[in-house]
């Protein structure tokens, strides 16, 4: 499945300006929403149709709470999945997606501010139902509310532009539209404790395949923010993938590392996949494993690692506040990696 070509044409000076209005309208309204709306923590609850702080389109709204983090952390991973669109679809849970107009992008004076038009594919629940396809004004950026807390929140609305037709002809994708949705996450007043809320606004039918497709869109979002503390955990402890892979990777001249062949067999251990031996990703370094060669972070983690980056989830730990200085969390070198070993004469080279 690839990205459909889409015919840009360039954008006057008037038509950004709109759409980034656009975006800025429906990010105060979704703000304005979810603070409104009852917040019943670690908890999905299906509001009526007629619920007097919203429209008729309200499909869902959650909340759950997010622990050892600070608000930096959480602008900064949701900023750096729009860096690739590998990460964002990772990040999100959609299939494919394209960034049509960038409006406007991060700066020194707001470092998580981004306006993009973007086209999304969404997953579907059900073989036989099409997926859908959304074009909207995505809007990142942080907020302080009417009680002076700092928060951070993302939202998409969708919008008709030339630039991307309905593709349902071509390539079988039902067009569907999202209104004042995403993400928004706020200071609880506590130390690295944020309360996170999702918001879900569809223009449904009433049809049958568009009620599942509204659930798949919810089942994703859910699985977004609900492992929101482990996916961050294991952002800002990447390894670079030459560091990550260890000599048990090793495979003779004549095996094709290619993107098939690692599909079909674990990268560990070589043992080809089938019925009973799933493929697993790993968190950290998105290698493609059998169970057997990796470990949960946690016992309730619901994610895997694969052994070499559950070795350094083990020797960095997690009890200290980690997210206090995110940008300085990054990758160490080898230099650094290495002086954490005890001393060992047999890596020492003699002259």
């Amino acid at each position: 499945m690839h990205v459909p070509v889409f015919h840009l044409p360039m954008l006057s000076v008037d038509e950004q300006d709109a759409l980034v209005a656009l975006g800025a309208s429906a990010f105060c309204d979704l703000i304005d929403t979810s603070a409104r709306l009852d917040r019943n923590r670690h908890a999905a609850v299906q509001l009526p149709a007629r619920h007097p702080d919203v429209d008729d389109r309200i499909s869902f709204h959650a909340s759950t709470l997010v622990k050892r983090a600070n608000m930096d952390a959480i602008a900064t991973y949701h900023i750096t999945a729009t860096e690739a669109n590998d990460v964002y679809c990772r990040t999100f849970h959609c299939l494919l997606t394209s960034v049509l107009y960038t409006l406007e992008l991060p700066s020194a004076g707001r470092p998580y501010h981004y306006v993009a038009v973007r086209w999304l594919l969404l997953p579907s629940t059900l073989p036989w139902v099409k997926p859908r396809d959304v074009v909207v004004v995505e809007y990142m950026d942080t907020f302080i509310g009417r009680d002076g807390v700092l928060g951070f929140a993302r939202c998409v609305h969708s919008i008709d532009h030339r630039c991307a037709p309905s593709l349902v002809a071509t390539h079988g994708f039902v067009r569907g539209h999202l209104y004042k949705s995403g993400l928004s996450v706020v200071n609880e007043r506590r130390p690295h404790e944020l309360q996170a809320h999702m918001l879900l606004q569809s223009d449904h039918g009433h049809s049958f395949a568009s009620r599942y497709a509204t659930k798949s869109v919810c089942a994703g979002l859910l699985r977004h923010f609900d492992t929101l503390n482990e996916r961050i955990y294991v952002h800002f402890h990447v390894l670079p993938r030459k560091i990550s892979v260890s000599a048990s990777t090793w495979r003779p001249d004549d095996f094709a590392s290619t993107s098939c062949g690692d599909k079909t067999a674990c990268t560990y251990c070589m043992q080809a996949f089938h019925l009973l031996r799933r493929p697993t990703l790993c968190e950290t370094c998105h290698q493609i494993l059998c169970k057997k060669c990796t470990r949960r972070i946690t016992k309730t983690s619901r994610h895997r690692v694969c052994l070499t980056c559950y070795v350094r989830h083990e020797i960095d730990g997690s009890p200290r506040p980690i997210f206090a200085e995110p940008m300085l969390l990054a990758s160490p070198g080898w230099s650094e990696f290495c002086a954490r070993r005890p001393p060992d004469d047999r890596f020492v080279q003699s002259v």
